[in-house]
């Protein structure tokens, strides 16, 4: 009789270190490696924090205001602008008197104008700041991202074989154009279009495309023509997929996705916030690791902490006033460069 129990306890404990060395196993393999030293620069001091009363997302900056999106559902379809002057919020610029259901992922502004991706559609919809369209151009496949600049538009997304695609359309002729160019991610990446997907951000002089998952940033000229690539300081990851119940494919959300935001000041310096975190160890592992974009180097960064629990998620620079704009779940922070 001890000997069974003996047996079950020996089976008890060889499965955990079993489970505990799985886990060791595929925390290193999603953990990230740095392939260059950090160059910490200082730890941010806060400036000044404001608490937010709905929780905000897609933080650009814009003559002095900051623009937001928010993703709850009593929220959808509304732009938020925040005065940096007096910090209060002006009125909501409110898109659901023209389009029901909308929800705002990529927007931009231009000009004075808001340039949005409408799902629903698949369409772009310019509008001025009372959320009065302007005009709308439905484009003929389905896309995931855009990019404007000037008359251009960079749209890029995937086919139904999950490949990734960089097309360019021009706002006068109405012409599309492939915007052609190889990266040996495109066949090293299972599904290229959906694990290279990310953000693009701009200043006057760049466009980027900022990958959420991998340690590569595709750049483009103002014609949107591509012009290179800048490899991250931290090394490869690998990550699987899942399906969703309409079958289709998706990131699993076990993987790390490290690029959290990106932003581009008036010195052409791109600002990657970046999130090194596991989920054997989740706080205060966020950086801003800062590129050079006409050299295409890194050159240094800043550590960020959490603040009030939570993780830092959009980020902005002021370069007339030496601020960075920083968004949590429930505050708005600012920090002195």
């Amino acid at each position: 009789m001890k000997s069974k129990y003996l047996k079950i306890i020996i089976l008890i404990i060889t499965s955990i270190l079993l489970i505990f060395i799985f886990f060791i196993i595929n925390q290193s393999k999603n953990k990230l490696k740095l392939n260059t030293k950090r160059k910490i620069q200082q730890t941010l001091i806060l400036d000044k924090s404001i608490k937010l009363d709905k929780r905000l997302s897609v933080m650009k900056l814009y003559e002095n205001h900051l623009f937001f999106v928010s993703w709850t559902k009593d929220n959808q379809g509304k732009i938020f602008r925040f005065n940096l002057s007096d910090n209060k919020f002006e009125k909501e610029i409110n898109f659901n008197k023209i389009n029901e259901k909308l929800l705002i992922e990529t927007y931009f502004i231009e000009n004075d104008s808001i340039i949005y991706y409408n799902q629903l559609n698949n369409s772009m919809v310019f509008s001025d700041f009372d959320a009065k369209k302007i005009k709308e151009v439905i484009y003929p496949k389905r896309f995931s991202r855009l990019m404007k600049f000037g008359d251009n538009v960079l749209f890029s997304g995937w086919d139904k074989n999950y490949n990734i695609f960089f097309e360019n359309y021009s706002v006068k002729s109405k012409k599309i154009q492939p915007n052609k160019f190889e990266d040996n991610y495109f066949l090293k990446y299972e599904n290229s279009g959906i694990s290279l997907d990310g953000f693009y951000y701009r200043n006057d002089n760049h466009v980027i495309m900022l990958p959420y998952a991998i340690n590569r940033v595709y750049t483009f000229d103002k014609n949107l023509k591509y012009n290179g690539k800048i490899d991250l300081i931290y090394g490869e990851l690998d990550f699987k997929f899942r399906k969703s119940e309409k079958e289709d494919l998706f990131i699993d959300p076990s993987n790390l996705n490290p690029n959290i935001a990106g932003y581009i000041d008036d010195n052409d310096k791109l600002y990657i916030l970046t999130d090194h975190s596991t989920k054997w160890d989740k706080s205060n592992k966020c950086f801003i690791d800062i590129y050079n974009l006409n050299t295409k180097k890194y050159e240094k960064s800043l550590k960020i902490d959490d603040y009030n629990n939570s993780k830092p998620r959009f980020i902005a620079i002021d370069n007339s006033n030496n601020k960075l704009y920083v968004l949590f779940d429930e505050n708005l922070n600012s920090y002195k460069l």
